[in-house]
């Protein structure tokens, strides 16, 4: 990792930024990943194969797992997982959405506080 990076998008559960070597690092909740641009293109094409119904069905009848959009790694015993507002979040991320990272920051604010 470089000592110089350019944020490219900011939100207060991630951040995407680029090192100055080309290295795409992405920060969302508790995960950390670093990214070539090789393997920050093939990210972004899993992301966009992922459907979101088939999951939400798949893991259905599992009322207990918040979490059902699952996100395999090359570490055979780890596989993230994401429910489907932090999935979409994610996703507007790392397409550098900034529309909808503001609409989802405004419904998340709104709806903490109604609590």
């Amino acid at each position: 990792m470089c000592s110089k990076s350019k944020l490219l998008i900011n939100h207060p559960d991630g951040h995407l930024a680029l090192c100055e070597c080309g290295t795409h690092l992405l920060c969302f909740k508790n995960i950390y990943l670093e990214f070539t641009k090789k393997e920050f293109g093939y990210f972004l094409e899993y992301i966009n194969s992922i459907d979101l119904n088939y999951w939400k069905n798949q893991f259905n009848s599992f009322t207990a797992c918040k979490r059902n959009i699952p996100i395999p790694t090359n570490q055979g015993n780890l596989i993230l997982v994401f429910n489907e507002d932090e999935f979409l979040l994610l996703k507007a991320i790392v397409h550098l959405d900034k529309n909808h990272i503001k609409k989802k920051t405004k419904e998340l604010i709104k709806n903490y506080s109604i609590n």
